[in-house]
């Protein structure tokens, strides 16, 4: 806890094991990571676990190069959390055409900038320039109470897009 990483030029990372070894990983409380360049990897750059972490005034590009269904700014399984912000970063040129293989058929899961992901709640998102980061600016998938508000969406299908997949459909009226 209260861990600071700053002013790091981070690269060419995720070279052997090409999943889940971030530039950056908090698994904790209080920690900031800012005035980071963080560039060229095969898979996401941050990973947020825990609360009141701040992650600010980083500049990510060329990264989820050969990996799906992440983003460079990544966090789950964190609907617990509290006070997480990703504050006026710059996210830029990440490639939107990355396929994975699922039962031996090819299929682009398509990038993210900022993804909130498998329930993750009580994020704020705000003051970022995202750059073409693929298909979603910010991907929330099942969270609450996050707040995205004034980032600039710039060059992607979707500015922020929401998914719920745990929707369950009420059975019609029984009977006349």
């Amino acid at each position: 806890s209260n861990i600071s990483v700053l002013n790091n030029h981070i690269y060419k990372f995720e070279q052997v094991q090409m999943t889940y070894r971030q530039a950056i990983s908090f698994k904790g409380l209080g920690n900031r990571a800012a005035y980071n360049k963080i560039h060229d990897a095969p898979n996401m750059a941050t990973w947020i676990q825990g609360s009141n972490n701040i992650l600010e005034y980083n500049e990510i590009f060329d990264v989820v190069k050969e990996s799906g269904d992440t983003a460079p700014f990544h966090t789950a399984f964190s609907a617990g959390t509290q006070g997480n912000e990703v504050r006026y970063n710059y996210i830029h040129d990440i490639d939107p055409n990355n396929y994975r293989l699922s039962r031996g058929v090819i299929q682009c899961e398509g990038t993210t900038g900022v993804y909130l992901d498998d329930s993750t709640s009580n994020f704020r998102v705000y003051g970022n320039i995202i750059y073409k980061p693929g298909v979603r600016g910010v991907f929330i998938n099942n969270g609450n109470n996050n707040k995205i508000e004034n980032n600039i969406f710039i060059g992607s299908q979707y500015g922020v897009y929401l998914q719920h997949r745990y929707w369950t459909i009420p059975e019609p009226p029984k009977g006349n």
